[in-house]
């Protein structure tokens, strides 16, 4: 399972600058009553992250998306293109794009991981004994909350000071989000450790290309006022997330298009201590005094995962 917040926060723009209340579907409303929620907004980034604009067609949406991204992450911009033809036609974007180096590089272990019957590479302390180079690394670490070598949870620190890497070795509850309020939970509660000598920390180095296109809002057509005549035409998410010893690396992005179709005159009649990440585990980046991440995947095989 993979979030990137991206996709929420175009929906965000569509939502609060175009229809200018909950978007209402006809034939997905369960989905399109979850988003409404806004669980992720603007506040839980840094601006200078990311890029959310939404706008008509006939006022040159995609060319001011693409002089933004330029102004904004200059030779990292994405270019954007859309299917859009009709004057009326809308697009909602958003793009992310977070570089969370290490202050100092963690190790990178010669032995790996043993991941689901899979040898992963792997980056941490071999083994803190305590000397120049280890208390560097060590003071990149936070034990958050320890109850034993299969329950735990660390944040690493980087560069940005806002940011933080947490990763959380525990079982899963039945959502994502329901997992991710638990460790909150248990961070606000628990009682921060720190390495001791012959402690060990080995966290899976993490290599994640997702491509989503979210075809359950597709072809679905709006029961807002004012907007009977308009379906989502196209959504889809890019996600690609780096971990290793130098630090995590997100870029994303999210583009919801949104077609005038021809109007329709009964529309409106239509009701619609041995840190060791060798099993399941979550990782997500978020800001510090924030609940809600901007990234979260819980990894249970070795597809993101880079072989030793």
């Amino acid at each position: 399972m993979v979030y990137c917040s991206t996709f929420q926060l175009a929906w965000n723009e569509l939502k609060n600058n175009i229809v200018k209340g909950d978007i209402l579907l006809d034939g997905n409303e369960e989905g399109a009553d979850f988003l409404n929620k806004s669980l992720s907004t603007k506040n839980d980034i840094s601006e200078k992250s990311y890029l959310a604009m939404v706008g008509y067609n006939k006022d040159n949406i995609v060319r001011k998306i693409n002089k933004s991204l330029k102004e904004k992450f200059g030779a990292n911009a994405p270019i954007v293109n859309a299917n859009l033809k009709d004057p009326e036609d809308i697009l909602a974007y958003s793009y992310l794009n977070v570089d969370l180096q290490f202050m100092y590089k963690f190790q990178e272990l010669t032995q790996p991981i043993n991941f689901m019957k899979s040898k992963i590479k792997a980056f941490g302390i071999e083994k803190f004994k305590g000397g120049s180079i280890d208390n560097k690394l060590s003071n990149q670490i936070n034990i958050l909350d320890y109850k034993n070598d299969s329950d735990f949870i660390i944040s690493l620190k980087t560069q940005n000071s806002k940011d933080e890497i947490i990763l959380a070795n525990v079982e899963p509850l039945n959502t994502l989000q329901n997992t991710i309020e638990n460790i909150n939970i248990r961070i606000k509660d628990g009682k921060k450790q720190w390495l001791n000598d012959n402690d060990t920390l080995q966290i899976p180095m993490i290599h994640l290309n997702q491509n989503k296109e979210f075809t359950e809002f597709e072809n679905k057509r709006f029961l807002n006022n004012g907007f009977e005549d308009y379906k989502i035409s196209k959504a889809i998410q890019d996600i690609n997330f780096n971990l290793d010893n130098n630090g995590a690396e997100i870029k994303s992005d999210a583009k919801i298009e949104i077609k005038i179709t021809a109007r329709n005159p009964n529309m409106n009649h239509i009701k619609q201590k041995h840190l060791i990440f060798n099993k399941p585990f979550l990782i997500m980046l978020k800001e510090h005094g924030k609940s809600n991440p901007y990234f979260a995947a819980w990894v249970d095989n070795t597809d993101v995962l880079i072989n030793h």
